[in-house]
């Protein structure tokens, strides 16, 4: 569409329609601007579904398979060819406050998000009040890493990238987006998220490459793990992000194609000197200690790995742990009840031997 075409659907909208335009490009609800006009929401939604039509706007299906208002997208082309729309438009200082802060004080569902905060944001991202700006980003990165600890992913995705849009540079806002869309099972974005972190230069970008060297061996890809890592172990001075660097360097040897059993097991213990309290490097060294033949010893490994990190014991600083971890856990509960299945058996043989009087 260019500016003639715009303008001419522009005149051809009723005067209602227009109304109507003009409460959405206000940023106002559905209620308020029924209200405000004298109808019924549901009149307000089929103006809104004719406007959309004549721009040539058509509904779309979001990643959930629901229908999506382009409502958005209607606010981007009166951005584009008729401004002065939103121009005078703009919330006032106290009606930001009203319809965005105190919003996203709330933290709610992705569901439960209110219908007009995209095009509010949508008309604050071109404001000029850099300093108020700055507060609104700040609020959608808090409140984005809120909603992931809470389990809402989706809502993550949504407050994180709205963040993005106020802090284009943020690494930790990158980070944590990045470990939202890895929870969505989404890796490519998981990767360009991790990838964008890890450029900076700030405590995030070693644990975005510790993530994303996870990533690496999860993919099969181990040496790309083991040539992400090396390199900047020297650098790294969080222990935890340092002990997690070496279980996965421990575990890409481990996966290797030509596996590299003796360095595996180095960077394992490496990995559990600097913190013993977290079952990974534990399950990932009894498998090792397995492929070893050492089978005593595993078993040792294999409790500590069923043992450490359980449901029970999770930080709820920390409450979302990796998948692999729960098999690796299934795993050491399967080998501990062989191993006791084992050592009964052997007992009980040994106990029937003691009963029986051999004659002379």
């Amino acid at each position: 569409m260019n500016q003639e075409e715009f303008e001419q659907v522009y005149n051809q909208l009723t005067h209602r329609r227009q109304q109507v335009l003009n409460g959405i490009l206000s940023g106002e609800a559905d209620a308020q601007i029924a209200e405000a006009l004298g109808i019924g929401e549901p009149a307000i939604r089929k103006h809104v579904e004719r406007i959309v039509d004549q721009f040539g706007l058509a509904n779309s299906e979001s990643q959930n398979g629901q229908r999506r208002s382009k409502r958005s997208d209607l606010v981007s082309l009166v951005a584009r060819y008729k401004p002065e729309l939103l121009k005078t438009r703009l919330p006032s200082q106290q009606e930001n406050d009203d319809s965005i802060l105190e919003v996203l004080q709330e933290i709610q569902p992705i569901e439960a998000i209110h219908e007009n905060l995209e095009l509010k944001l949508q008309l604050w991202q071109d404001s000029r009040d850099i300093s108020q700006k700055k507060q609104i980003g700040d609020r959608l990165k808090n409140t984005g890493y809120d909603t992931y600890m809470q389990g809402d992913f989706p809502g993550t995705v949504f407050y994180l990238q709205w963040a993005l849009k106020f802090e284009i540079d943020s690494p930790a806002v990158h980070y944590n987006l990045a470990s939202a869309y890895e929870k969505l099972s989404d890796f490519p974005n998981a990767y360009h998220h991790y990838n964008r972190a890890a450029q900076a230069q700030t405590h995030a970008a070693h644990a975005a490459i510790s993530n994303l060297s996870r990533l690496d061996i999860l993919s099969h890809n181990p040496d790309t793990a083991i040539e992400r890592i090396i390199p900047i172990l020297d650098q790294v001075k969080n222990q935890a992000v340092l002990s997690t660097l070496y279980k996965n360097l421990g575990w890409a040897y481990f996966l290797k194609k030509d596996k590299d059993l003796s360095q595996a097991e180095t960077w394992l213990r490496k990995a559990i000197e600097l913190n013993s309290d977290r079952a990974a490097p534990h399950c990932l060294l009894a498998q090792v200690l397995e492929a070893q033949d050492k089978p005593l010893e595993a078993s040792e490994y294999w409790q500590k790995c069923r043992d450490c990190d359980s449901h029970q014991t999770r930080s709820i600083h920390a409450p979302w742990r990796s998948p692999e971890l729960d098999l690796w856990q299934l795993e050491a509960r399967q080998h501990l009840d062989t191993n006791l299945d084992t050592h009964s058996l052997i007992q009980g043989l040994h106990t029937d031997s003691e009963s029986i009087s051999l004659p002379h």
